[in-house]
């Protein structure tokens, strides 16, 4: 919902409520609070809710008339108690709540009313709400309330503990704080010292905001007196300081950090705690973890910064700080840190503040004005200590980021268009404290031009109020003298630069002699400022020789803002005087000031009557000086008071006229009212029945955008099914591809074995066909043998058979020695023919025997090629049974992997038919 929309409706809600207390009223006013809640919730931003228009206003106006209604209901309350809350987490609001609205005041005065409760969460509330509008703000005392409320706060810091406590410590801690009259108060009372037990004893409690807040209130009351001196002697200091870093660095929440930062800048202001700090040995190691803390978030940074620089305005510290940030290994590389425009994450402590420096204030707040305040204290040590040498400064990063600053502060008027302001004037200080080296000078002249300079100069001319008007002193607060800091500031850069950068010394002295520069200079020379003094009387030597400086015209704006501080200054003396004579001028003075306005006739009066007046006026303040008056006659007295007279009647009638004139317009203006109110409340009807219109048409445009939603999300369903379907197609075709590839691979497989089979029965028959032959070649070895050795014994037979007809023929030849010599011959042939037919057996024996050697040979040789052959065929028995297992395998799984992808495609199949039918359904 539209904020604007909401507080309208919020201010509205409340305007019914006060004036009739019903149930309806209440319900519709506490839904409105809900609906500001919601949008004013942690993680929102309040840019909308500016205190200073109509509309916010009047919220919280209408908020604070709630609060102060002592009959408003409990849960009312609660609902603004909260809102408030959510509220007060902007600064500006904050303050808006605690110095126009005076939320202070009314929230005290509502927690008398709740007192006898004190347990309720409302109470707390308040007391939070009350914490966070004192903080950082001065609370005036006496009045009718503030007593009241330490009495309530001290009950309930020296009961017992409770959820109060703490609260009640942050409250009294706010309020102490550089409030002599409320020390003052809470110094006098009876129980002062049961007080200060109470708060030394929570020192050493486990809640550090309950600790953070008791040294806060001690050291407000007490610091300088006999009881501080106890309490932060030269023993126990030290304890303080490292109990101090240790919240800051290990603090439970930014908050407490940030009242623990308070608190040391508090401390830091007493010149005793300074030289402590000063020679507290674990200084530098507690300032490292301090340090890094400037990495973790804006609030954080801010503090810190407030921190650093308070340790920088301390003798003897500054120094110490500055190596901190700059006596590190990682500034010896120049590639370390490359500025980038969004830059989250910094570990570095200088490159932190860099960073920070270069942050917009519009999201940032404070802290990039602090951390340039932070880089300036760092140069002017590091320039006047002579530490350049000794440490790495990287200017080469500090000048391009300081530069980039130097942008008009384009945009409407108001507190961030002042902000803006104040960072380019801090940029433009911290390159001025580079300039005081000449190195760094050179730096800073190379990185800047004339048009950036008369850029910055051209927007304060055209937009600042001081130089738009000559004499224009007494300006409300706004950017208008952020923005003569930021012209003299640049004007001074230029003098220092004007001898390095081209056309530059040219631009600076046409800049000094432009009459539009008189009205700004005019108002920083008649300033109180002693450094803006003294910047203007520099530049104004510079420009006094020049020939064409409007010196008169510089005087004469000298001249009308001396007046115009002159003419407050006796107005400010005289309703402070208070006498009667006093308010009777003011009176005429506001007399006079209404009738100018009223009236322009008026200035058109003769010089004789203003002469009159005049001479009236030196003749009663010559009676009232007590000087006598024999030089004029009774009759000129006489004259001047008839003149006087007729003159004051004139005014009277002429007012009274004016008066009748208010009454009518006023009338008129009721009527009109009237009106407004009646045709309000009309178009409050009509606008209700257009927003129940409106909420009827909304139900049923989201009715329908769901369904549209639903519709879509379904088609994006199935598009994404059909994507995944035909994703899951193109794997199962290319796992078909693939199968199919195996099948021909199973193919060229089989046919391998059945060659491999074909190879082997080849071998097999062959083996048969050998072991055959070789069976024959035994049988026929063993036939050879069985007639050899039936040879050889035929023919022993033969031999013993011839062996005994020798014997017989022996004997024969005894017998017949005669018949022996006839035989002899014969004989003799009959035994050659023996012996060469025994000759003939035993060679065809040996070479029977070579034949069967021969034929054992061959009959190994086969045996062995037999061997060869079964474990090769073994072997390949043993490759085609695993090979036939695998290829088994194998085709199952494949053949179960086609079997599932076959019932997925059918599936697909079914899915996408089912879509297509949607599809014509649809377009149907």
């Amino acid at each position: 919902m539209d904020p604007m929309s909401c507080m309208k409706a919020l201010v509205m809600a409340g305007s019914q409520f006060r004036n009739n207390h019903s149930d309806a009223n209440l319900l519709q006013l506490q839904r409105q609070i809900e609906l500001m809640i919601s949008l004013t919730m942690k993680g929102h931003s309040l840019k909308f809710f500016n205190p200073q228009q109509i509309l916010p206003m009047e919220c919280l106006s209408c908020l604070c008339d709630i609060i102060e209604d002592h009959h408003t209901p409990t849960s009312l309350s609660h609902k603004t108690i909260a809102l408030l809350n959510n509220l007060s987490s902007c600064p500006d609001i904050r303050d808006a709540m605690h110095t126009t609205f005076n939320f202070t005041s009314s929230l005290a005065t509502f927690l008398q009313y709740h007192t006898q409760s004190p347990g309720e969460p409302l109470v707390l509330q308040t007391l939070q709400l009350l914490q966070k509008l004192t903080y950082k703000s001065r609370t005036s005392y006496p009045n009718s309330y503030m007593e009241e409320l330490i009495r309530f706060i001290i009950s309930h810091i020296l009961g017992p503990e409770s959820d109060l406590t703490a609260p009640c410590l942050g409250l009294l801690a706010n309020l102490c704080r550089n409030n002599l009259s409320i020390q003052a108060h809470v110094k006098a009372l009876e129980n002062v010292k049961s007080i200060y037990r109470t708060l030394i004893a929570y020192v050493s409690h486990s809640n550090q905001s309950i600790v953070v807040y008791s040294f806060s209130i001690l050291s407000n009351l007490c610091l300088n007196e006999e009881i501080g001196e106890k309490v932060f002697n030269a023993k126990n200091i030290y304890q303080t300081f490292q109990l101090i870093f240790n919240i800051i660095v290990n603090g439970d929440s930014s908050h407490v950090r940030s009242f623990t930062c308070d608190l040391f800048i508090g401390l830091l202001r007493s010149p005793k705690i300074q030289q402590s700090l000063v020679i507290y040995e674990h200084f530098e190691a507690c300032l490292m973890k301090v340090l890094h803390l400037i990495t973790i978030d804006t609030e954080s940074a801010t503090k810190i910064f407030e921190l650093l620089l308070s340790f920088c305005s301390v003798n003897g510290l500054r120094c110490t700080v500055c190596r901190a940030l700059l006596n590190t290994p990682s500034l010896q590389d120049p590639d370390r840190y490359q500025p980038q425009g969004h830059q989250r994450h910094v570990t570095e402590p200088f490159f932190a503040l860099v960073h920070w420096a270069g942050q917009p204030v519009e999201t940032h707040g404070q802290a990039p004005l602090f951390a340039l305040d932070m880089l300036k204290e760092i140069f002017e040590e590091v320039i006047d200590s002579g530490l350049s040498s000794q440490l790495s400064p990287r200017t080469e990063v500090v000048v391009p980021m300081a530069v980039e600053q130097l942008v008009p502060p384009c945009g409407v008027d108001g507190a961030v268009q002042k902000l803006k302001c104040q960072k380019t004037v801090k940029a433009l200080d911290v390159l001025l404290v580079l300039c005081n080296d000449e190195a760094m000078k050179l730096q800073v002249a190379e990185a800047l031009d004339t048009k950036v300079c008369s850029t910055l100069l051209e927007h304060q001319y055209q937009h600042n109020r001081l130089g738009m008007a000559t004499g224009h002193c007494g300006v409300e607060e706004d950017w208008s003298e952020a923005g003569v800091d930021l012209v003299l500031n640049t004007l001074e850069l230029m003098s220092r630069i004007k001898t390095y950068v081209a056309n530059m010394d040219m631009m600076f002295y046409e800049t000094l002699q432009d009459q539009r520069l008189v009205a700004l200079l005019a108002f920083s020379l008649t300033n109180d400022t002693r450094a803006r003094v003294q910047l203007s009387l520099r530049l104004l030597n510079q420009a006094l020789p020049l020939p064409e400086f409007p010196a008169i015209m510089l005087g004469d704006s000298i001249a009308a803002c001396n007046a115009k501080r002159a003419t407050e200054k006796k107005v400010l003396n005289i309703e402070a005087s208070g006498s009667p004579g006093s308010k009777v001028q003011s009176m005429k003075a506001s007399v006079n000031s209404s009738g100018t306005e009223g009236i322009k006739g008026q200035e058109h009066r003769g010089r004789g009557s203003l002469h009159r007046e005049g001479a009236l006026d030196s003749l009663i303040d010559r009676m009232n000086s007590g000087l006598e008056i024999k030089d004029v006659k009774a009759s000129e007295i006489m004259d001047l008071y008839e003149h006087k007279l007729a003159s004051l009647a004139t005014k009277e009638s002429h007012l009274q006229d004016l008066l009748e004139a208010k009454q009518l317009a006023l009338a008129q203006a009721d009527r009109l009212i009237a009106q407004y109110k009646s045709r309000r409340a009309q178009s409050e009807a009509e606008a209700r029945k257009l927003a129940s219109m409106l909420q009827e048409s909304e139900r049923r445009s989201e009715s329908y955008r769901d369904q549209i939603n639903e519709l879509r999300l379904s088609k994006e369903r199935q598009a994404e099914d059909m994507g995944q379907l035909v994703a899951q197609n193109n794997r199962l075709q290319a796992v078909a591809e693939e199968h199919e590839q195996l099948q021909v691979a199973y193919t060229e497989q089989i046919q391998r074995v059945e060659a491999l089979q074909r190879s082997v029965n080849a071998h097999m028959e062959e083996q048969t066909s050998l072991r055959e032959m070789n069976e024959m070649l035994r049988r026929h070895n063993e036939s050879l043998k069985e007639q050899m050795e039936d040879e050889k014994k035929r023919l022993t037979k033969q031999l013993k058979d011839k062996e005994a007809k020798l014997a017989d023929e022996k004997d024969k030849v005894r017998t017949l020695e005669h018949e022996k010599e006839e035989l002899d011959s014969a004989v003799d042939g009959l035994r050659k023919d023996l012996t060469k037919q025994l000759k003939d057996k035993e060679a065809k024996l040996a070479d029977e025997k070579d034949k069967v050697r021969t034929l054992e040979h061959e009959k190994e040789e086969l045996d062995s090629a037999v061997d060869g052959l079964r474990k090769d065929l073994t072997k390949l028995e043993q490759l085609k049974k695993e090979t036939v297992k695998k290829y088994e395998a194998s085709n199952a799984e494949k053949d179960a992997q086609i079997k599932a992808q076959k019932a997925e495609l059918e599936k697909n199949a079914q899915i996408v038919a089912m879509i297509h039918n949607i599809s014509a359904g649809v377009k149907s």
